[in-house]
């Protein structure tokens, strides 16, 4: 049973998780940053910022029909919820915020968040089907 407070779930994409997954473990003692982008509010494939740009720095993709769907980075260790401010920092408040943990004992653990009216809540996430649109970055 999911948790009244959650805001409604989002789907993203197998490949596209695969590929932030991925991305995560390949550096694991060091945060992963950066985008994903969106067509038609849906997401379709990620752009990992430089390993050392702060996540103010992140910027929309470079394209006219795509927008960001989400921001997303990774902790090393397991992390609790992000306070407001971490959210806003990014300079992308209003989307939904991605943090992956990679020191679950073996399981990678991704959850979602966002801000509202000031206050951070938790987003419930689903893997759907893959599209073509999700792969390669």
């Amino acid at each position: 049973m999911r948790d009244a407070r959650l805001m409604a779930p989002v789907t993203l994409p197998r490949p596209l998780v695969n590929q932030l997954l991925q991305q995560a473990q390949r550096h694991p003692d060091h945060a992963a940053w950066g985008l994903i982008g969106s067509r038609d509010g849906q997401p379709t494939r990620c752009y990992p910022a430089q390993r050392r740009a702060r996540p103010g720095a992140l910027h929309a993709p470079d394209t006219r029909d795509e927008g960001v769907f989400a921001v997303y980075h990774s902790h090393p260790a397991p992390h609790g919820a992000p306070r407001a401010a971490e959210l806003a920092a990014t300079g992308h408040p209003g989307v939904l915020h991605l943090i992956i943990s990679l020191g679950t004992r073996g399981v990678l653990e991704m959850r979602g968040f966002r801000l509202r009216d000031g206050l951070t809540e938790e987003v419930a996430l689903e893997v759907g089907p893959g599209t073509g649109a999700a792969q390669g970055y």
